[in-house]
């Protein structure tokens, strides 16, 4: 059984370690989402058991243990980081996609399927 008081807290630190080196500022708790043109999220745009996946599972067991305390843990705005990055991942993704089939989004229906498989 996963202890709520301290998982938390791990938890933060843990996905604050994943995150690029422009996310993480010392001055400030937040993560930064001015998000450099270059960024390719290839560290955290991973599939499998070393990528986004294993996040979800560490965020679902940390919801588990706060149960109806979770307004109160801090995990929805980590939720809400997450689900941010992922996004920008998905975004990443399908401009790779289509920028090798010489495509656009809209035109490219394994594009628009791609969602479904980003991390396969």
């Amino acid at each position: 059984m996963v202890n709520a008081i301290e998982y938390g807290p791990s938890f933060i630190a843990w996905w604050s370690a994943l995150q690029p080196s422009w996310r993480v500022s010392d001055s400030s708790a937040v993560l930064s989402k001015n998000v450099p043109a270059n960024e390719t999220w290839a560290a955290l745009g991973k599939g499998g058991s070393a990528g986004l996946y294993v996040v979800i599972m560490a965020l679902s067991w940390w919801i588990n243990a706060v149960g109806a305390d979770a307004e109160g843990s801090g995990i929805w705005v980590i939720v809400e980081d997450f689900t941010w990055v992922l996004q920008q991942v998905h975004e990443i993704k399908i401009k790779s996609h289509v920028k090798k089939r010489g495509t656009t989004v809209e035109e490219s229906t394994v594009a628009k399927r791609y969602a479904f498989y980003i991390f396969k």
